[in-house]
């Protein structure tokens, strides 16, 4: 996907991040009340993916490749490898919108020399409609904790996205891509390397 900004579409949310799961409880039973009062106005049914938008990872956007400062790009040049897995997404939508709860693997390869307790890696989730143009871009930083003495650590993110329906407009008609976030050097990187 290019790096230039897209126009965001009236409908189509910012994919937000999950709370953590003791937060998330907390904040559930909070909320609980409201989403009772809502569900007479609006409830959601469970889907499938014969109904539900096409969630994938970006093809040659689902590796990252970062290298240690200075001009080498050698293999004791990186400082960590990522790639994204185990893609999950469940769905639920009405006449009126879809909400998306995704879930995926960043698995980080720590690179020979890296000392770092943690790195930062930056991907995006972006939403497009049937024609495939883009109707929203995310980007996002995952930092992903390194423990002393291991060469590579999983980090799971938790994202719900929201689009709104206009009449006629089915959620099959839209897809969501996850990728990582790459520079042009990253990208060729990841081309040359197939």
């Amino acid at each position: 996907l290019p790096e230039s900004r897209p126009v965001r579409q009236p409908g189509v949310s910012r994919p937000r991040r999950r709370l953590p799961h003791v937060a998330r409880l907390t904040a559930h039973l909070v909320a609980a009340a409201a989403l009772l009062a809502l569900a007479a106005c609006q409830s959601l049914t469970a889907g499938t993916y014969l109904n539900c938008p096409a969630v994938a990872f970006l093809g040659g956007a689902e590796h990252i490749t970062q290298f240690n400062e200075g001009p080498g790009r050698g293999v004791v040049d990186i400082a960590v490898e990522a790639d994204l897995d185990n893609l999950g997404a469940e769905c639920r939508f009405s006449a009126e919108r879809v909400e998306l709860d995704l879930s995926f693997d960043i698995v980080a390869v720590r690179g020979v020399d890296l000392q770092a307790a943690a790195v930062d890696v930056p991907f995006f989730v972006a939403v497009t409609d049937a024609s495939g143009q883009v109707l929203v871009k995310t980007p996002f930083v995952a930092r992903i904790p390194l423990a002393a003495g291991a060469a590579a650590a999983t980090w799971t993110e938790e994202l719900t996205q929201e689009i709104l329906l206009t009449e006629g407009q089915r959620p099959r008609s839209f897809e969501v891509l996850i990728g990582f976030q790459l520079t042009a050097e990253q990208l060729e990187y990841n081309f040359a390397r197939r």
